[in-house]
């Protein structure tokens, strides 16, 4: 067995990312002593080596995040045997404004799609606020369990997941939320990114704009 293959088998991960690091950066200053008559510092070496080493582990960071925001701002299908419910409020300063919201299944059909205009509303958390009731209110009487529902608004979610609504003007509207989650059998809230909420979002905006 090789004094490699020994070290990638028997050292944890971070020793064999400085194994790798130090052993290039030795024979980068080979060749500079070699090729360019240089004269090294062992103890440069394995600073620069390290410092290498972090700025490449620092990148990989910015990478990955920029992946999972990639990947959060694209609809996912919901597990299988669970219905996704996107929804989303739109507000207009006349105090009019819509609702909409998709519920789709584990292959992404859509089981139902509904819009709705509204009238006398007074904030854009009221809008996000009514249509997550009214849509929880019709999830019930369709017998519906274990779903997902999701919401681009951080303050309506906070507030179904049990952080304090108590200062919001539309905590009556929330306490209803709560209720109709209650007879929601496992049922999940979570906040996605305007993108991922693309579909929701539109048909708010249809509705808003097309009162009868």
């Amino acid at each position: 067995m090789s004094c490699t293959q020994d070290m990638l088998e028997n050292l944890p991960t971070p020793q064999v990312e400085v194994f790798f690091m130090l052993l290039w950066s030795i024979w980068v200053e080979r060749n500079n002593v070699v090729w360019n008559g240089s004269r090294v510092d062992p103890r440069e070496t394995v600073r620069w080596a390290m410092d290498l080493l972090d700025e490449y582990k620092q990148a990989q960071l910015v990478a990955n995040k920029g992946q999972r925001s990639r990947q959060e701002a694209r609809w996912i299908f919901p597990p299988r045997g669970r219905l996704k419910i996107n929804l989303d409020g739109a507000y207009r300063e006349d105090g009019s404004g819509g609702v909409g919201t998709l519920v789709r299944d584990e292959k992404g059909f859509v089981k139902e799609a509904w819009s709705v205009d509204l009238t006398h509303l007074n904030s854009p958390i009221q809008a996000e606020a009514m249509a997550c009731k009214e849509w929880l209110r019709r999830a019930v009487e369709q017998g519906w369990v274990d779903i997902d529902v999701e919401s681009d608004c951080e303050v309506l979610v906070a507030a179904l997941n049990g952080e304090n609504s108590d200062g919001l003007k539309v905590s009556r509207i929330i306490d209803d939320c709560h209720d109709y989650l209650v007879l929601l059998n496992n049922s999940v809230v979570r906040h996605i990114y305007r993108k991922a909420n693309n579909g929701a979002h539109r048909l708010a905006h249809f509705a808003s704009f097309n009162k009868d």
